[in-house]
């Protein structure tokens, strides 16, 4: 592996998303709307990633809140 791609390694971590948060994101998809996307990565997948990557530590992934 060059010093490049050890750079450039990315965790790779899985959520559950349940039938509520499908039925979000497909909305999202169909109306395309920014706003509503970014609050369902707020409020939902960035918390679940945060506990499932504990090496994020407390600045997390540069995400204020």
């Amino acid at each position: 592996m060059s010093e490049k791609n050890k750079k450039e390694e990315v965790k790779k971590v899985f959520i559950a998303l349940d039938q509520e948060d499908m039925v979000t994101l497909e909305s999202i998809r169909l109306d395309k709307d920014p706003e509503e996307a970014l609050e369902f990565v707020l409020k939902t997948i960035y918390p679940r990633v945060e506990k499932k990557a504990p090496c994020l530590g407390q600045q997390g992934m540069g995400i204020r809140r």
